[in-house]
C-alpha cells in the first residue's frame, strides 16, 4: 500500500505541486499516522489557514482518508497502480527535478519506474518521412542496448519511438500522458498504448482516472518525459512547438540532450529546430557512428551523478554492413512480416529456435 498522505495532500484545494515538494523535502517521513508530529514544519511552509485547517482537523482528515481509499481501489481495480512520491517505484531521477509530480499512476509493467536506463525521444506531429523513420531507427537502436524509450505517445515522433521500441529484442518503452489512463489521447494511438501494454510496457501520468487533457496539461507532461530520462533526443522540431517546452525541460533539469543530424534541407518546417539546437551548440550532434560513443559516456556520466546503472556496453547495431544478398533476403523478411501481422518479436524466436535446432 502507497503512503495515502500524499495522495490527500495532493487533492487538498489550493496547495499547488511546488508547496507539496516543499513538503516533501522538509518531511520526507510524512505519514498519516504522524502528521500532527509535523504540525510546526507544514505551518511554516503553508501560510494559508484554511488549507491547514482541512489537513489537521480530525473530522476532514478521517473524510479525506475514506475517499482517498476508495480512490486508490478504484484504479488497483482498473490495474492502475498509484505511486507516491516516497515510494520505492517513484524513479530516482524524477525525484530530482524541481517540480515532481507528487503522485504518478501507473498501468503495465512498473518495474521500469525502477531501472532508470531511459532516454526519450521527442518531436514534431508532423515529421517528414525521413524523420519518421530515423526516430523510429534511433529508439529501435537504444532499445536494442537495454535502455527503456520514453515519449508521449503523439502523433508523429513520438509514434515512431514507442514503436521503435517496440520492434526492437525486448524492447521496452514508457508512454506519458496528460490525461488520465482511461481515457487515450489521441485516439488513433489507442492501439499503440494497448501494444505498448502487451509487450511488457507502461502507460504513466500524474493524473487520476477521469482527468481530461487539457493544453497546459501537455507541458507538464514535457516534464515528466524528460525527468524520467538521462537523455532526451528531439529528431525533429520546428522553432516554435511543443517539442520546444521538452527541450527547455531537459536543459533545465540538465539532461543529456542529443539530436541526429537532419538529413534534410533547413527550409523545411520540421527541421528547424534542430538546425538550430546545433547552430548554438546546445546538443549533441549525431553525424556517424563515431559520435554515439561521445553520447554514450555522456550519458554514463550522468548516471553516475544520479549513483544508478545504465547498460556497460553500446552496439552500434546500425553499422553493421552485412553482405548484400543477405540485406535483400532480411528486406524480402520483413516485408513478409509485415504482410501476415507477425511483430519482430515473434521473428526473432523463430530464428532463435531454428538455430538451436
Amino acid at each position: 500500500m502507497e503512503n495515502i498522505v500524499w495522495f490527500i495532500l495532493n487533492n487538498i484545494k489550493g496547495l499547488g505541486n511546488k508547496t507539496l515538494f516543499k513538503i516533501y523535502k522538509e518531511c520526507p517521513d510524512l505519514t498519516l499516522e504522524n502528521i500532527n508530529s509535523y504540525q510546526d514544519n507544514l505551518t511554516k511552509i503553508i501560510k494559508k489557514s484554511s488549507i491547514l485547517d482541512a489537513i489537521f482537523n480530525n473530522e476532514q482528515i478521517e473524510l479525506n482518508k475514506i475517499n482517498t481509499k476508495k480512490m486508490i481501489e478504484n484504479h488497483l481495480n482498473n490495474n492502475i497502480y498509484p505511486i507516491d512520491i516516497s515510494s520505492d517505484y517513484y524513479p530516482v531521477i524524477l525525484r530530482n527535478i524541481d517540480d515532481p509530480p507528487i503522485v504518478l499512476y501507473a498501468k503495465g509493467n512498473k518495474e521500469l519506474l525502477k531501472d532508470n536506463a531511459r532516454v526519450a525521444f521527442i518531436g514534431t506531429r508532423e515529421p517528414t518521412k525521413k524523420g519518421y523513420l530515423a526516430a523510429k531507427k534511433l529508439a529501435r537502436l537504444f532499445a536494442n542496448n537495454g535502455y527503456t524509450i520514453v515519449s508521449g505517445l503523439a502523433v508523429g515522433i513520438d509514434t515512431a519511438g514507442h514503436e521503435g521500441a517496440l520492434e526492437a529484442t525486448n524492447g521496452k518503452t514508457i508512454a506519458v500522458l496528460a490525461s488520465g489512463l482511461d481515457s487515450i489521447y489521441p485516439a488513433e494511438n489507442k492501439h499503440l498504448a494497448q501494444q505498448i501494454l502487451t509487450n511488457n510496457g507502461l502507460l504513466l501520468s500524474e493524473y487520476p482516472l477521469g482527468a481530461r487533457a487539457f493544453k497546459s496539461a501537455f507541458v507538464q507532461r514535457d516534464r515528466i518525459q524528460s525527468g524520467l530520462s538521462l537523455a532526451v533526443c528531439p529528431v525533429q522540431t520546428p522553432i516554435e512547438g511543443g517539442t520546444q517546452h521538452t527541450i527547455k525541460f531537459s536543459i533545465n533539469q540538465n539532461r543529456v540532450l542529443f539530436c541526429p543530424s537532419p538529413q534534410e534541407s533547413e527550409s523545411i518546417k520540421a527541421t528547424q529546430g534542430i538546425y538550430q539546437l546545433i547552430d548554438f551548440n546546445r546538443a549533441l550532434v549525431i553525424n556517424g557512428p563515431q559520435d554515439y560513443e561521445i553520447i554514450i559516456n555522456a550519458i554514463k556520466q550522468k548516471a553516475k551523478e544520479f549513483d544508478v546503472e545504465v547498460p556497460e556496453q553500446f552496439i552500434n547495431y546500425n553499422s553493421i554492413q552485412l553482405p548484400k544478398d543477405i540485406e535483400v533476403e532480411l528486406d524480402n523478411l520483413l516485408n513478409l512480416c509485415k504482410t501476415n501481422n507477425i511483430s519482430y518479436d515473434q521473428i526473432m524466436k523463430a530464428i532463435k529456435n531454428k538455430l538451436n535446432d
